[in-house]
């Protein structure tokens, strides 16, 4: 039972949480060195090298970057149990020849398809991407766009240092946001792939923060094997990263609200070293909770009415008896969210539509709703899709070198024959600062344009375990009584599985009504369209930091 109703058109909650049991006794493993800091001239060649972007090759010589891990963990020794074996994606997918008549830039609309043959095409001087679509024609910048990537800009009320060592803490923060986007981006490539029928939402955020909690708590070969594939660089950096998210995470304002937060529930016959317990407490914001492990109902309970509280009355029940039968420790990493769109959807626009799948073929009916305004919009050849980004509404003051200062939901629809597995590898491929570049430069170029968006209303409640996604992607030793290293919490613990919980709901809800009304229909010009009804991936990201919060996909119609 949800237990009040919330005013937010938007509200998201996780719940992430590994189950550590008991192994065998035996003793501490393995020193953790200390990890030298790259030099800053290092640093800058590293963002320079990183993220370039993805270029069409000709037909004759096709050029295939090499696969994402993704697939290179495929043929590794640690292969993922059934149900959970991915079958094989040729990632990267070759791209379309230039002049074929599949070229996204030179897409037409087709109109004997049942799902283009609604829309009006544009007029002649029309250059852009038509697959279903209006879309602007080219006009002169009004203003300089910067062409590079902007570095990761700090929150100035958390800066205190000279500007020396705020030049050097904003590079290296830059650089540990982009390890966590592509931690982000292989997660959904993975999961996009096992649920390819089915509407996910993961947030990539919480599981990378739990597993830096277990880092914390690890030594020896587990310990490397977590920092290669997190990219921790160097440990004390991403401590000052995470105490600064601390505090740029946490919004509580009438139109946003976005809380973080961390458990650890130990047995009090058991604990835990002092010294991870008050470094977690300190760094990580975290509470620990020692209870009785035997007394299993006591405990449900309590975990249960923990979390219930801190999600607002969403989840109820984040553990059942038989979690805790085996269990010696549980951490849990969660994160809610609560907004309100900048520009509000109409619910009396809102109607039920036929939704299609990639290649047009009507699979259900959804609830679209609609609104008209100025809203960033792109159509980006690299990615095959378009890309729309919905502002939340905030009290955040922004900055354009960055594109802006928010949370923001960006949702990438893919042109017509485009499955989302194509979609997400080139979104791995070219990354999101192409996507980040795109729609800031539609701010700036079509700042008074107006774009008619098409968004279906929806729900979606995710339950996973991701320890098999976790093996798969060559997290491995964590999971191993016999080479699991966690002495730094307790040498006898392991992890025996990690419960992912997500839950957000979208509809028109916010404002009134009356922020939109039917003035929008004025006599101009056919204006761009956005009409996701076919499947489409969404992200929630947070501009200042450049996160990646929230990921998912719809792909199965709902009437919700």
């Amino acid at each position: 039972m949800i237990a009040r109703k919330l005013t937010g058109i938007l509200w998201i909650v996780v719940i992430f949480y590994p189950m550590l049991t008991m192994c065998q006794s035996r003793g501490e493993t393995g020193v953790r060195g200390p990890l030298v800091y790259n030099k800053l001239k290092e640093v800058i060649k590293t963002q320079n090298r990183q993220r370039s972007q993805y270029q069409y090759q000709s037909q004759s010589q096709p050029h295939l970057p090499p696969p994402p891990p993704f697939i290179q963990q495929q043929n590794s020794q640690h292969e993922v149990p059934s149900p959970y074996v991915a079958p094989h994606i040729p990632f990267p997918l070759p791209p379309p020849p230039p002049n074929s008549e599949h070229n996204f830039q030179n897409d037409q609309i087709h109109q004997n398809s049942n799902l283009d043959s609604r829309y009006e095409e544009r007029p002649p001087q029309s250059t852009g991407v038509s697959d279903g679509f209006s879309t602007r024609p080219p006009r002169p910048t009004k203003r300089p766009i910067t062409t590079h990537r902007p570095p990761v800009l700090l929150d100035t009320r958390f800066d205190d240092r000279g500007s020396s060592a705020v030049r050097k803490t904003l590079l290296f923060d830059a650089q540990i946001s982009e390890a966590m986007e592509t931690f982000a981006l292989t997660l959904l490539q993975y999961f996009s792939v096992q649920l390819s029928t089915t509407n996910f939402m993961i947030s990539p955020f919480s599981i990378y923060h739990l597993l830096v909690l277990i880092a914390e708590g690890s030594s020896g070969s587990t310990y490397q094997e977590l920092n290669s594939k997190l990219n921790l660089i160097d440990l004390s950096r991403t401590r000052d990263f995470q105490q600064y998210l601390n505090l740029a995470l946490e919004q509580n304002t009438a139109d946003v609200v976005l809380e973080k937060f961390a458990m650890l529930v130990t047995d009090q016959n058991r604990p835990i070293k002092p010294d991870y317990e008050k470094l977690i407490e300190k760094v990580y914001d975290a509470v620990v909770e020692p209870v009785n492990f035997s007394e299993v109902d006591v405990t449900t309970k309590k975990i249960n009415a923990f979390v219930s509280n801190l999600t607002h009355g969403l989840i109820t029940e984040t553990v059942i008896r038989e979690d805790l039968f085996k269990a010696q420790l549980l951490l849990l990493s969660g994160l809610y969210f609560q907004g309100k769109w900048m520009n509000v959807f109409n619910q009396s626009f809102t109607k039920t539509e036929p939704f299609y799948d990639s290649n047009g073929n009507q699979l259900g009916f959804v609830n679209m709703m609609f609104q008209r305004g100025p809203i960033a919009y792109a159509a980006v050849a690299e990615l095959g899709c378009h890309i729309l980004e919905l502002p939340y509404a905030t009290t955040t003051n922004t900055n354009e070198a960055t594109g802006g200062i928010g949370l923001s939901m960006i949702i990438a629809l893919p042109r017509k024959g485009l499955d989302l597995i194509e979609a997400i590898n080139k979104i791995y491929q070219v990354g999101m600062n192409k996507i980040y570049k795109e729609l800031y430069t539609s701010k700036v170029e079509y700042e008074d344009d107006e774009v008619e968006v098409h968004l279906p209303r929806f729900e979606i409640n995710t339950s996973l375990d991701v320890k098999h996604t976790l093996e798969a992607f060559g997290i491995t030793e964590i999971f191993d009584q016999s080479r699991a290293d966690l002495s730094n919490i307790n040498p006898q613990y392991f992890v025996s599985s990690m419960i992912h919980k997500t839950k957000i709901s979208v509809d028109e809800k916010g404002t009134t009504a009356a922020a939109v009304t039917t003035s929008i229909f004025a006599n101009k010009a056919t204006p761009p369209k956005f009409h996701a009804n076919k499947p489409f991936l969404f992200f929630i990201v947070d501009k200042a930091t450049r996160l990646i919060l929230f990921s998912g996909q719809y792909v199965k119609p709902e009437l919700y």
